[in-house]
C-alpha cells in the first residue's frame, strides 16, 4: 500500500502535508484525483474529481484553524491539478467534522448506506 500511495505522489496526482505547531506534528491531510465511476463521468462529464482522502488533527491542536489550513493546502493542490470537483468522506456521526467542512463550501452530494452483515 505505502508503495502505492507513494507512486501517486510521486505522479503528481497525490499528496500529503503536515501541519506542525512548534515543530511537533499536529496533524495531516492526504489528497488524490479519484478515478471516477461510469455514474459519476454520466453526471459529470469528464471533469476531474479530487478527493481530500484522510484529514487529521490531534485532540489537543483542534479547534485553532490547523483543520482549515491543512484543508486549505490539499484544495489548492487539487485545484493546481486540474480538479473540478472535490470531495471528501465523512462518517455522519462526526458532526464537527460536518460542521467544518460545510463552512469550506462542502454539501451533501452522496448517500451510502451501510447493513451490518
Amino acid at each position: 500500500m505505502a508503495n502505492l500511495i507513494l507512486a501517486e505522489i510521486r505522479s503528481g496526482r497525490a499528496a500529503i502535508y503536515i501541519a506542525e505547531i512548534n515543530q511537533v506534528r499536529v496533524g495531516m491531510v492526504s489528497a488524490a484525483v479519484h478515478t471516477p465511476s461510469i455514474a459519476e463521468v454520466i453526471e459529470n462529464g469528464n471533469m476531474k474529481i479530487g478527493v481530500v482522502t484522510e484529514l487529521f488533527v490531534e485532540p489537543d491542536s483542534r479547534r485553532k484553524g490547523v483543520a482549515k489550513k491543512l484543508m486549505r493546502s490539499a484544495e489548492l493542490f487539487l485545484k493546481g491539478i486540474g480538479c473540478k470537483i472535490l470531495s471528501i468522506h465523512v462518517i455522519s456521526a462526526n458532526k464537527a467534522a460536518i460542521n467544518l467542512y460545510r463552512k469550506q463550501g462542502y454539501s451533501e452530494y452522496e448517500i451510502v448506506l451501510d447493513k451490518r452483515a
